[in-house]
């Protein structure tokens, strides 16, 4: 349809539409639009796909560190379960008290086993089956070198009728990188974040900000478990215990020692302190019932700090000594629903097997300190049992027993008698007790040997001061008896004075004498075939035969000054075809100082010990060193000395920061004792695999008065702990635990099977 116009009008059909061309500048504007929409639509793609290529990337790099770490974490796990501890120490970052702390706890077997605590790792499950590594938890710091490992384990613990019962514990490892891969590391103080207080009734419970949740419920139960123990027994109204749980991993060793109480006064009020390892030291629950097991070890230490506190009335330290580790106190524990803290190196799991190789053929004689007299019990092996064995010298304490060669019975020193204060020296064989000497001043038995069946030679020293040198210095007279069997009655056994003690070398040509001088100090000299002295052995101690011809020992040159110690050195006497001897000094202090090039300025080190291995004809010489700075033992060294290749080193792992004296060799370990205060250590080194074990006993005078017990196959040994018996075999590093709930045993040895005429004892 058409519109008509008039005129110049223009008409135009309906429905078509009049385009209008924009200017060239408006084009141009749109096409930059356009254009800054289109790249910003590219930068937001490329940041997207930046943005997942980096979120790949992060994943990937958490993901291969992950993997990293747990094989790293598996690889020390398997180690240290498989006792190679010379392999763990190198997956341990350096942190000296942490480390040496990690390296502690690996040697006494106790990084995973909580003994004290009733818990312990349990081997025979897969200890990486995908039950626990599916409760795995990983934490990658934010710059990608350190990480946070969180693990379930199976342990096991005992039930109140000593069956085993199983639980999970979350096991908390921090890893750091270095230059050799992924290392257990130390945590950081964030780690653990500041300690807190929580106050109860009772209680202060002191905790690391990272267990404050676990340690709040803690709180509250061992407040109200106090309060109920507290109304059995005399706690003062005042009371108050305070509980730190630390995060110091050393807190995991001294669990192991003997209960320490630090009570003090403050305001009036009685407060006794007491430190037990935090819950991510010891582990942590995974449910309910590992909870209940926790709470349990926990309360089992409070307990015995609250019956050695406040169990008497007034309080006797010779009553509370009595009572800790007593049936009294293991009773009392029961009925609170808790236990006695198994002592370090048992473990129910192994209990449970059958020794690797048969017990000793041997029986075990004990002797416990009476008030009065000594108590002597003897332990049949085949009946598992132990005996009275009364003694006939009534009022004189004993103190140790000295084994007699080859099983043959033990000799008991007991004195001083509240009759005459006199010392008598006793052989009990056999079921007998035979008196062999008596004397004023305490003897100490040195060594006894057999001569022949039926003929021994006894040493014995004994202190004495020297008024000659006119310090009157204390010094030790040795004397020799000899012992002759057959002269001996039923009571007595007579012995005779032992003037020159003649060692034969292997070949027989040469003797090695000793014989007292005038103030029975001992003096070496070498002889001939017939005993007779060729040249005298100046300032020797530890004589021993290399061979036909040699003959070692340590030479001590006393100093002219009081405050410096003697000039020893390693010395050899050459036995010459002419009859004459060449002596020569193979290794001297400068030889051991450059050795230790560590050591500073004003040390003073000496030759304490030499121990020969094997103990006939040896081929290496052990030499215990000792360095002293003023008045203190700084270090001890163990160097190892091959006399034919004339090459030594000093020997790694040895017990360096602690004071020991006893070095003893047996087979193919040799035996170092460490002892202090409350505990001592048995360091076990096996020379031929050359490696260290570690075993802790209770009672540090039973290792430093008595050569290590070892049975006659040479297979085991005893280490005496309050109220048991641990019977050792380290080449399998079995255990196995004898219970007698005797106090104050301060000795026990392997002696020959005796006839079963005595009452049975406890």
């Amino acid at each position: 349809m058409f519109d008509w116009k008039s005129g110049d009008d223009e008409w135009v059909e309906e429905g078509t539409a009049v385009t209008t061309v924009p200017s060239s500048r408006f084009r141009f504007k749109a096409r930059g639009l356009l254009a800054l929409a289109a790249l910003a639509l590219l930068v937001v793609v490329g940041m997207g796909l930046a943005y997942r290529q980096v979120n790949v990337q992060v994943t990937a790099v958490t993901h291969s560190r992950e993997e990293e770490i747990r094989a790293a974490d598996r690889l020390l796990v398997e180690t240290a379960v498989a006792g190679d501890n010379d392999l763990f120490t190198a997956f341990l970052s350096r942190s000296p008290e942490w480390t040496d702390a990690q390296i502690r706890l690996q040697t006494r077997g106790s990084l995973f086993d909580r003994p004290p605590m009733g818990l312990w790792l349990d081997t025979r499950a897969d200890l990486f089956a995908g039950e626990f590594l599916s409760a795995t938890q990983f934490i990658l710091a934010p710059d990608l070198n350190s990480a946070e490992l969180r693990m379930a384990m199976p342990y096991v613990t005992l039930d109140e009728a000593g069956q085993m019962q199983p639980l999970l514990l979350q096991r908390t490892a921090v890893y750091r990188r270095q230059a050799n891969g992924w290392l257990l590391a130390e945590p950081d103080k964030t780690f653990w974040g500041d300690y807190v207080h929580e106050e109860r009734p009772y209680l202060d419970l002191i905790t690391p900000t990272r267990d404050r949740e676990i340690a709040i419920r803690l709180a509250d139960d061992l407040s109200d478990w106090i309060n109920r123990v507290c109304n059995d027994m005399n706690c003062p109204n005042q009371f108050a215990l305070q509980l730190r749980l630390s995060n110091n991993p050393n807190s995991l060793l001294d669990i192991y020692s003997p209960i320490r109480l630090s009570t003090t006064y403050l305001g009036g009020q009685q407060t006794t302190h007491l430190s037990l390892p935090t819950p991510t030291l010891v582990g942590l629950p995974l449910d309910e019932s590992g909870y209940q097991v926790l709470l349990r070890g926990y309360a089992t230490h409070l307990a015995q700090v609250l019956l050695n506190a406040y169990a008497f009335e007034p309080q006797s330290p010779a009553l509370v000594g009595s009572f800790i580790g007593s049936p009294d106190m293991d009773g009392m524990l029961a009925a609170w629903g808790l236990f006695t803290p198994w002592p370090t190196g048992y473990n129910p799991v192994r209990a449970a097997k059958p020794p690797p190789i048969p017990l000793p053929d041997q029986d075990i004689v004990m002797l416990c300190q009476g008030s009065r007299a000594p108590n002597l019990f003897r332990y049949d092996a085949a009946a598992e049992t132990w005996f009275d064995l009364p003694l006939a010298t009534e009022g004189a304490p004993g103190f140790y027993l000295t084994p007699f060669p080859a099983g043959q019975g033990v000799v008991l020193v007991a004195g001083p008698s509240v009759r005459d204060g006199l010392f008598r020296v006793i052989w009990l064989h056999d079921g007998r007790e035979r008196l062999l000497f008596i004397t004023d001043v305490w003897p100490y038995i040195h060594a006894i040997a057999e001569l022949e069946p039926g003929r021994f030679l006894l040493n014995y020293g004994s202190d004495f001061t020297d008024v000659t040198d006119g310090n009157g210095t204390m010094r030790t007279r040795y004397e020799t008896v000899e012992i002759t069997a057959a002269a001996c009655d039923d009571e007595t056994c007579p012995v005779q004075p032992f003037t020159k003690w003649v060692q034969p070398s292997p070949d027989g040509r040469y003797t090695l004498i000793t014989v007292p001088d005038e103030n029975q100090r001992q003096i070496y000299s070498v002889g001939n075939a017939a005993g007779e002295k060729i040249t005298t052995l100046e300032h020797a101690y530890n004589p021993v035969w290399l061979d036909g011809r040699t003959l070692a020992y340590v030479q001590s040159i006393p100093s002219n000054d009081l405050n410096e110690p003697a000039e020893t050195s390693l010395t050899t006497a050459v036995m010459s075809e002419d009859g004459t001897v060449q002596i020569e000094h193979p290794l001297t202090i400068d030889h051991i100082r450059a050795a230790l090039p560590g050591l500073p300025s004003n040390s003073r080190v000496y030759i304490a010990t030499m121990t020969p291995y094997p103990a006939t004809q040896p081929e290496q010489l052990f030499l215990s060193i000792f360095d002293w700075q003023g008045n203190m033992l700084q270090r001890g060294y163990l160097l190892q000395y091959d006399w034919q290749k004339h090459e030594w080193a000093i020997l790694d792992n040895a017990p360096a920061n602690h004071p020991w004296w006893a070095i003893q060799q047996h087979g193919r370990y040799l035996a170092l004792a460490v002892y202090g205060i409350s505990e001592s250590e048995v360091y076990l080194y096996d020379i031929p695999n050359q490696r260290w074990q570690v075993y802790t006993g209770g009672n540090p005078g039973f290792i430093f008065d008595n050569p290590l017990p070892w049975s006659d196959d040479g297979r085991w040994f005893i280490v005496l702990e309050s109220g048991l018996v641990r019977l050792i075999a380290p080449e399998y590093e079995y255990q196995k635990l004898l219970f007698h709930g005797l106090d104050n045993c301060v000795a026990a040895l392997f002696v020959d099977r005796a006839r079963r005429d005595v009452d049975p004892g406890p």
